[in-house]
């Protein structure tokens, strides 16, 4: 299962939450509205899965509900898989980045170009690798 496809299945799983919840006390989705300061409409997207809203939206959901904050820690889980998202792709550009800069350097260096040195060009690349690498792995 791809990252985007993990994300909107915990987007729709909170959405269905919210749901199941106003429901069991006993909200219509209008009638929810005025008490948590949010539209009917944004409720029926957030509960359909098709957007989330702002930990605010989550915590009012969880006061008015009397969830316990069963909402704002499942939306802390959400939140956690868009943030792992956000690093592997800023980790995969910046690997991306860097392999570049390695290849443009091996290329001079076939070349013959003398003015490359492993200080100027290579060791910075390298080291900007394995914190790459290392940002992954934590």
């Amino acid at each position: 299962m791809s990252d985007d496809e993990r994300i909107a299945g915990a987007r729709r799983a909170l959405g269905e939450r919210l749901a199941q919840l106003r429901s069991a006390a006993g909200f219509s989705q209008p009638q929810l509205a005025p008490f948590i300061g949010y539209s009917r409409s944004t409720i029926a997207t957030v509960e359909t899965g098709r957007r989330t809203a702002a930990l605010d939206f989550w915590q009012r959901c969880d006061d008015v509900l009397a969830t316990g904050g069963v909402l704002t820690r499942q939306y802390a889980e959400l939140t956690a898989l868009l943030e792992q998202q956000r690093r592997m792709i800023a980790v995969t550009a910046q690997a991306e980045r860097q392999a570049r800069v390695l290849e443009r350097w091996r290329q001079a260096k076939e070349a013959g170009a003398a003015a490359l040195s492993f200080d100027d060009e290579l060791e910075p690349a390298v080291a900007a690798l394995a914190r790459c690498f290392h940002s992954v792995s934590v």
